[in-house]
């Protein structure tokens, strides 16, 4: 069957042309995001790739070259924007690499052109789409979890759809069946064909990708706090009573119990009169980070505002193990950390309960480790569960 490449060739143009558009406004919504402007600039390359299938009775040299250099710029593109979304690599170092690597590529097919070895011109550049190509569905599914992994798999299936599609003409050629003199053939209409619901394919999974990383995102914000990165209250809310939920429903509930630890900065407000809040800032920042590396990776650190903290450390069973992992953040507290040029060391107040111990009502465990904190600045023996750090020096 005789293809009439004119009018495929406008759909496929119409086609690129829309997904641009799209992504273009994708990559407007999330201008945070460093892959769909490559995104747009790809399919802005295949429009220009499939504009010499219009001329498929007079196909010259030059739109030879047009398509072939466009459609490889095009493949090449998507994968950089794979890897920048993904976050993989060091881009400012790849880019000499692709230009290099596009400028060699131009030459070897320009040659092939200019000596009418179109089987040629076929092996150079099937071979180098195809492994763009497979590369791009390695990383774009690669190290990718949950909903993300089923996204960035089915993705990734277009593109091997495409590989496939463009390693049968590769294979066409190496075999001889595309002679020097075949410029236009079955394969090509194959990969044509292909390339349709390939671009609708990466077009559209892209596209929810990076809507579901900006709604993840968003959510991050809502349950963290801009200054220092940690939970918020928020998060602590929602953490807390599913922990509690747990250790109610659980036969064995010292199984699921847990510790909660308010933690409050003694003098913050002198040390923002004194040193400014500049200084205060980058201490919560440095206060926030020291907290984090004293506790183990499933314990949680939530800031609730101000210089006021909340210590969640999952798996405590007893007093003795709360009181080795207080004792644990008193220490790292108590050495000389750097801030702004000055030595200090932070003074803290600290309360804590424990859960199912001291009750199983998340509000009545905050409340109840605030109430022994707030007892620790006026009286450092009122409470077994009380601690107090040296003061703060620069």
């Amino acid at each position: 069957m005789e293809l009439h490449y004119s009018t495929l060739g406008l759909v496929l143009w119409t086609v690129s042309i829309i997904a641009t558009a799209v992504l273009v406004i994708v990559w407007r919504i999330n201008r945070n995001e460093r892959g769909p402007a490559l995104w747009a600039a790809s399919c802005l390359f295949m429009a220009f790739s499939f504009i010499p299938l219009w001329f498929k009775e007079d196909l010259v040299s030059g739109l030879l070259l047009v398509n072939n250099i466009a459609s490889a710029l095009a493949v090449l593109l998507l994968l950089e924007g794979v890897l920048r979304f993904k976050g993989l690599g060091n881009e400012h170092r790849r880019l000499p690499w692709h230009g290099a690597y596009m400028a060699v590529l131009a030459s070897l097919i320009y040659l092939a052109i200019a000596i009418e070895n179109h089987q040629l011109r076929y092996l150079i550049l099937d071979a180098n789409i195809a492994a763009i190509l497979i590369l791009t569905a390695f990383f774009l599914a690669w190290r990718s979890t949950g909903l993300e992994r089923l996204l960035y798999s089915c993705t990734a299936a277009a593109f091997v759809f495409l590989a496939a599609a463009v390693l049968y003409r590769w294979g066409q050629a190496a075999t001889g069946v595309i002679t020097p003199d075949d410029r236009v053939n079955e394969a090509s209409q194959l990969i044509i064909f292909a390339s349709i619901p390939w671009m609708l394919a990466w077009t559209y999974g892209l596209t929810i990708a990076a809507n579901l990383r900006a709604q993840r995102t968003i959510e991050h914000m809502a349950q963290h706090d801009p200054l220092t990165g940690l939970a918020n209250r928020r998060f602590l809310s929602a953490t807390m009573e599913r922990m509690t939920l747990r250790c109610k429903r659980s036969a064995e509930a010292q199984q699921h119990g847990f510790g909660v630890v308010a933690l409050d900065v003694n003098g913050f407000k002198e040390i923002n009169d004194k040193y400014g809040h500049a200084f205060g800032d980058t201490a919560l920042t440095t206060l926030a980070q020291l907290l984090v590396n004293a506790l183990r990776p499933e314990d949680e650190v939530v800031r609730l505002g101000g210089d006021e903290f909340i210590l969640l450390l999952r798996g405590v069973s007893d007093r003795a193990d709360l009181d080795r992992l207080c004792g644990r953040v008193l220490e790292v507290l108590a050495t000389p950390t750097p801030i702004k040029g000055c030595m200090a060391r932070f003074s803290v107040s600290m309360g804590s309960s424990l859960c199912p111990h001291d009750g199983t009502n998340a509000e009545q465990l905050i409340a109840l480790a605030d109430q022994r904190m707030y007892a620790s600045k006026t009286d450092k023996q009122a409470d077994s569960a009380v601690w107090s750090a040296v003061p703060t020096e620069c």
